[in-house]
């Protein structure tokens, strides 16, 4: 491996264990990341949600646990004052109130600077305020995937530069490297869906719509050297993600739940828009 340090290793390697498709369950990630935490315990605070004073006060016990031990939330100290200026009851936090909007800023900087943070606590004196390597896998991979990221885009993101990246990390390096590429903006990406067979278009066609020949046209700008499919026609669909393995299942689920509405409506989502 080109990273060093036996407890860089183990947390590397467990954030690709969690990430691989073939993990058993009871080896993957079951936990929310300290920012979507937050974010829940925003969004009940929004009088429209229907959140219980249970569940809101269950948010609110488990974000304090977690800023005041979660390293990507900032150094020690910073951690120490965040648990006691959060409210005692989360009855306070209700938009837009102040305790909301703190809550808020605070949430905003911790997604903006939570790999940075790690990284500055790796390289740092460590001690007994350092997680174990199993909760600094979680913690991070939890991050990740709550940001947006796909599993299979952790993997490989880390597998390449953990395995062909001629470039020597320790962790807190590595860190800093993903941070760089997490701060970039999220662009939409083009997904292709060919047809398998033909359907009757709407009129006038949408835009996205594509015929046999527009499709392997686009095929050939934007997958150059790929190999012939047989296809109808195809639709082009936009979707904003974090990376194009995100993209595609989002797009999955999407078709998902418009055959799904097909089945219950009996309209044919292919005319819808």
């Amino acid at each position: 491996m080109a990273i060093t340090g036996a407890f860089d290793e183990h947390v590397v390697q467990r954030m690709l264990e969690m990430c691989h498709p073939a993990t058993p369950w009871w080896r993957r990630l079951w936990q929310p990341g300290t920012a979507l935490i937050a974010q829940e315990l925003l969004e009940a605070g929004d009088p429209a949600m229907s959140a219980s004073d249970h569940a809101r006060d269950t948010l609110l016990a488990q974000l304090r646990s977690r800023a005041m031990t979660d390293p990507g939330c900032g150094p020690p100290a910073r951690r120490s004052a965040v648990g006691r200026v959060l409210p005692a009851k989360s009855a306070s936090i209700v938009r837009p109130g102040r305790s909301w909007c703190l809550l808020d800023q605070y949430t905003q900087a911790i997604r903006e600077s939570y790999l940075i943070n790690w990284a500055n606590e790796l390289r740092g004196p460590g001690g007994q305020s350092m997680p174990s390597a199993e909760a600094t896998a979680r913690l991070l991979v939890a991050y990740l995937l709550d940001e947006g990221c796909s599993e299979k885009f952790v993997h490989r993101w880390l597998t390449y530069h953990v395995k062909h990246d001629t470039t020597i990390y320790r962790l807190a390096d590595l860190l800093e490297v993903l941070a760089a590429r997490m701060s970039q903006p999220v662009a939409p990406i083009e997904i292709l869906i060919p047809l398998a067979a033909e359907v009757v278009l709407p009129r006038p066609i949408p835009a996205g719509w594509l015929t046999a020949v527009q499709a392997r046209h686009w095929r050939a700008e934007n997958i150059p050297g790929a190999s012939p499919t047989r296809q109808h026609g195809a639709l082009v669909l936009a979707v904003t993600a974090r990376d194009i393995y995100a993209a595609a299942l989002e797009i999955r689920e999407s078709i998902q739940r418009r055959n799904a509405s097909h089945l219950l409506s009996g309209v044919h989502w292919c005319g819808q828009r």
